[in-house]
């Protein structure tokens, strides 16, 4: 998140301010980049050996690395919905990326009522099935900006590039168990969409990453170490002005 220092202070000190004290005004822009599947021990030993330096420049050393604990459910797109709605996924009608409602199942159409199975086509139900009434980050900051998120509510049109496009890479990374080559079709999607609204930023920008996650199904014996030096890709070119260097 970058935003408006406060005064500085009499004893030299950087200005600090608590998050509570901010409100959307004093915001020029927050990116929030998900990297799926991520674990903060690996992070934090990563940064430790060198061999995440921006990861340990930019939040380790100058700014702040806080650990929470995810939502359970704690799958893809399903664990999402906190962090972009403010609501367990229970309270929205997404249980889990695959649920059954006995109550419905039989009453209802074969491919709409009762039952879901998020990985498949009917991914395309995500946004649909979130009740009316629920209102994203996305509602909440207008004129938002995403790359290739499955929850889009409220975004703009032609605010989520590569979403529809990523199709058959999706397919092709559900079977290949990688995804690295999304993530960097989605970096540079995001980079250049970026460079071009330079003049006028999106307040928020959300960028998820899934390589690490799928690098680490099924689980193997050791975290996925290869796939972590690709998440801090994109902080040095967002936190470093102007955002147009090539």
């Amino acid at each position: 998140m970058i935003d408006k220092p406060g005064p500085p202070d009499p004893a030299g000190e950087r200005p600090t301010r608590s998050p509570a004290s901010a409100d959307s005004q004093d915001i020029d822009l927050t990116v929030l980049v998900l990297a799926d599947g991520a674990k903060p021990d690996i992070l934090r030993a990563l940064s430790a050996s060198g061999d995440l330096p921006n990861i340990k420049r930019y939040f380790m050393d100058e700014g702040s690395c806080l650990e929470g604990v995810t939502v359970l459910p704690s799958v893809t797109d399903v664990a999402y919905l906190p962090m972009l709605t403010g609501q367990h996924p229970g309270t929205v009608n997404m249980p889990g990326i695959r649920w059954v409602d006995k109550s419905r199942f039989t009453a209802g159409r074969l491919f709409v009522k009762g039952h879901r199975s998020y990985v498949g086509p009917a991914h395309l139900n995500f946004n649909g099935d979130m009740p009316e009434s629920l209102e994203t980050l996305f509602e909440l900051c207008p004129g938002s900006l995403a790359v290739r998120s499955d929850i889009h509510r409220g975004l703009s049109a032609g605010r989520n590039p590569f979403h529809g496009m990523s199709i058959p890479f999706m397919f092709f990374s559900h079977y290949f168990k990688r995804a690295d080559f999304v993530d960097k079709i989605v970096l540079k999607v995001l980079f250049r969409a970026m460079r071009r609204m330079n003049d006028d930023l999106p307040c928020f920008v959300f960028v998820p990453l899934l390589d690490i996650d799928t690098a680490a199904a099924p689980p193997p014996p050791l975290p996925p170490l290869d796939a972590m030096p690709a998440v801090p890709a994109p902080v040095p070119l967002l936190a470093l002005p102007p955002l147009h260097r090539r």
